[in-house]
């Protein structure tokens, strides 16, 4: 329903979806989760013939709040297997586009993923986890992509939250910005930069600000991911930075917790997020994800 439509329905649209990630849903979306684990490749259930069901969610503002707080315990269970073992999170990739929740939400997900000691494809953790070539690299499991130019969770959504926590008591400053900062506005979460290429073949890359520090999987470039010429005009290159500049300590290889702030000329706002270029990444990501879980069972 209505988001962001005037300044004031805000707390009531905030309220509505608190209640409806509190209520019903969570019965439709456990028979899902159930449906998916039941036929995947996770765990105990690596069975001939696993890896036939692949499901993305995707969740747009409070829709994000809805889905962010309906799933969190089986992301968080997700990330709970043992080292070196591919995380995985509600089907194979949550998507969050400009999520209209506070950080504070986020906090206890995201201090698990950033304090496992390492990931599938991990090749720098003590020598334990699979090299990072081929099909080895974790995928993300959830996925922020968060419009520098977003006004609605970038200003109105820190302003109404400032009024309705003004004598909430926090801990520290951090806390304090996480309780009115949505999400992906909060750098200490913040793992990636998406933005236009400069280059004039229109061709899409992955950049690691500090390519001795900590690796990141990219879409653009392993895998299957097809390439057509024929393509190559209809839009400009994507380039995908892997900056965790904000994050103390730095994140281990591979987390699959992405927070990605994404340029302007890419999502215009709060509502561009059926923009050609989002839509292209999102399914260049899920692509990878379910092509990544077949090619490990032998299905490819």
């Amino acid at each position: 329903g209505d988001s962001f439509d005037t300044y004031v329905n805000v707390w009531d649209r905030k309220l509505a979806a608190d209640s409806i990630s509190k209520g019903g849903v969570h019965e439709l979306f456990a028979f899902l989760n159930q449906f998916y684990l039941d036929n995947s490749c996770h765990g105990s259930r690596q069975s001939a013939g696993c890896g036939t069901v692949h499901m993305l969610s995707m969740g747009h503002s409070f829709g994000a709040l809805i889905d962010f707080q309906a799933f969190v315990g089986r992301l968080e269970s997700g990330l709970n297997v043992g080292d070196c073992e591919r995380a995985y999170g509600f089907g194979d990739m949550t998507i969050l586009l400009n999520p209209a929740f506070e950080g504070a939400r986020y906090r206890s997900f995201f201090n698990t993923a950033m304090n496992r000691p390492g990931y599938f494809g991990d090749a720098g953790y003590a020598g334990q986890c699979a090299g990072e070539s081929g099909s080895a690299p974790q995928i993300p499991t959830v996925v922020t992509l968060q419009s520098l130019g977003d006004w609605a969770t970038g200003t109105t959504f820190p302003i109404f939250r400032w009024v309705s926590t003004r004598f909430s008591q926090t801990l520290s400053p951090d806390e304090s910005r996480e309780q009115v900062e949505a999400t992906g506005w909060v750098k200490a979460f913040r793992t990636h930069r998406l933005a236009l290429s400069t280059q004039s073949d229109n061709t899409d890359s992955c950049v690691a600000a500090a390519p001795s520090g900590p690796k990141s999987y990219c879409p653009f470039s392993n895998l299957n991911v097809k390439t057509d010429p024929a393509n190559s005009n209809r839009w400009q290159g994507l380039v995908l930075t892997f900056d965790p500049a904000d994050l103390h300590p730095p994140p281990p290889s591979y987390m699959p917790a992405w927070s990605v702030a994404v340029d302007k000329h890419i999502m215009a706002d709060h509502d561009d997020f059926w923009n050609p270029q989002i839509v292209r990444l999102i399914s260049l990501l899920f692509e990878s994800a379910y092509e990544q879980t077949e090619r490990l069972h032998g299905e490819r």
